[in-house]
């Protein structure tokens, strides 16, 4: 393995971005939501009050049976209760409020994001997959991959499973990105970026039909830094073009399908067309001048073409990819019984609410200190 070369880069968020951790605020115990913010209750203190006041015997059973069937839901107001019951300002029992620029009326959980002490984290294990996935597809789209990628669409055609133990831990290419590749966490992002937005699941052949989801978000032109090392690909132009190529063709296919689509409002396709075609030209423009500026996406909101092995294959051979659809089931509905591939496919999108953005878009570049 030869001598690594270490860059310091600026990332910054071109859209909100979701890195999910795992937990869940409930509207229950945890926030209330005020005037478009999310204010996060101390709960130490509401629980010590409730016990002060002989409420909890009252606030369990309110709690019991407002929870709706999935118990991802309720109509209880910790609000009204704090107000009504407490007799207390409910902002006296809170420790931090976040800007929540589209809320709505409804009470969903939400979904909390990476953080350290309370200030916003990029992984360095999310960065390292997203350009990993970037330079999987270089390789199958190159001269030296196309054999691995014409094999699996040889197998794909004669109806039996493609052999992906290319991407497995025990593969040589696999191996050698792993080990070449060293990605750090970003550097803390400011409490003050922190933004929750509720996103919607863009159906594209059913007209109105959307299922909420509200996210705890970096904010959209916020930056921080990330240490990035390896000897095989420096950071210049052979990297960033291969990063950019990589997003590019996933842009343009999502572009494709959703212009194909004809079920999406006008609105909502002329602001989705507008923010990929903003993309596409920047990626033209980094291409022309030699920048070393690239973009990709990461987080919750990916979709499929996010994929480095299903956006090889669609881009080679149209039936190979309607069979891998087939192989794995990609897209079958949470109840469906009897799968049938789906088109378009995938048949939604996560859009941010108001906003019609997706979720997930950063660009990095070398920092300047």
């Amino acid at each position: 393995m030869g001598e690594r070369y270490s860059y310091r880069l600026r990332i910054d968020t071109y859209t909100p971005v979701s890195i999910g951790n795992g937990s869940f605020l409930s509207p229950i115990t945890d926030f209330f939501v005020s005037q478009r913010t999310l204010y996060i209750l101390d709960k130490t203190r509401l629980n010590r009050v409730l016990i002060e006041r002989n409420k909890i015997d009252l606030f369990t059973e309110q709690v019991t049976e407002s929870v709706n069937e999935s118990k991802t839901g309720t109509n209880f107001s910790v609000y009204s209760f704090i107000k009504r019951e407490l007799g207390l300002e409910p902002e006296q029992l809170t420790i931090k409020n976040i800007p929540f620029p589209n809320a709505s009326q409804s009470k969903e959980q939400i979904a909390g994001c990476f953080t350290s002490n309370g200030k916003p984290v990029i992984p360095g294990s999310t960065l390292k997959g997203a350009i990993k996935g970037a330079l999987l597809f270089k390789w199958l789209t190159s001269t030296e991959g196309s054999d691995t990628l014409n094999a699996m669409i040889k197998d794909i055609l004669r109806n039996k499973r493609p052999n992906t133990s290319f991407f497995s831990d025990d593969d040589p290419e696999n191996k050698k990105l792993e080990a070449e590749l060293s990605v750090g966490d970003s550097e803390p992002f400011s409490e003050k970026s922190l933004v929750v937005y509720r996103t919607d699941r863009l159906h594209y052949k059913r007209k109105n039909s959307r299922v909420p989801q509200t996210k705890m978000c970096i904010e959209r032109k916020q930056a921080s830094k990330f240490q990035y090392k390896s000897a095989q690909w420096p950071f210049n132009k052979a990297l960033v073009d291969a990063i950019n190529d990589f997003s590019y063709q996933s842009l343009s296919i999502e572009q494709d399908i959703l212009n194909d689509s004809g079920n999406i409002g006008s609105y909502t396709s002329e602001r989705l067309n507008s923010f990929y075609d903003d993309i596409k030209g920047e990626i033209r423009d980094i291409k022309a001048s030699g920048a070393l500026t690239c973009f990709l996406r990461i987080g919750s909101g990916k979709s499929y073409f996010d994929n480095s092995i299903g956006i090889a294959i669609c881009l080679k051979n149209e039936d190979a990819f309607k069979k891998l659809r087939e192989f794995y089931e990609l897209g079958k509905a949470p109840k469906e019984r009897n799968f049938s591939p789906k088109e378009p496919f995938p048949i939604t999108r996560t859009i941010i609410s108001e906003l019609t953005l997706p979720l997930g878009w950063i660009k990095f570049s070398l920092a300047k200190n």
